[in-house]
């Protein structure tokens, strides 16, 4: 599991890596994770919304579908990563 200064690090690499890949729904969809982690809700929720939209966009329904299931554990606030 991420701690905190983990967590802090994983933010500024997926922030370069959506610098580099702008449309990389992954990349929101781990940041968003790490946003939790730091009790980040707001920007953990964007980050998941992005990421889902991006997954349907490219087709990954797997994907979208998970990532819909964490908006809705992180709207309950029981997400476990």
């Amino acid at each position: 599991m991420l701690m905190s200064k983990d967590a802090k690090s994983a933010i500024e690499l997926f922030n370069q890596s959506l610098r580099f890949a702008p449309n990389f729904a992954p990349a929101y969809s781990y940041r968003a994770m790490a946003r939790y982690i730091l009790g980040d809700q707001r920007g953990a929720m964007d980050d998941f919304q992005k990421a889902a939209n991006f997954f349907l966009e490219q087709g990954d329904m797997e994907d979208y579908q998970r990532t819909l299931n964490y908006i809705k554990d992180c709207e309950n606030r029981q997400l476990t990563l």
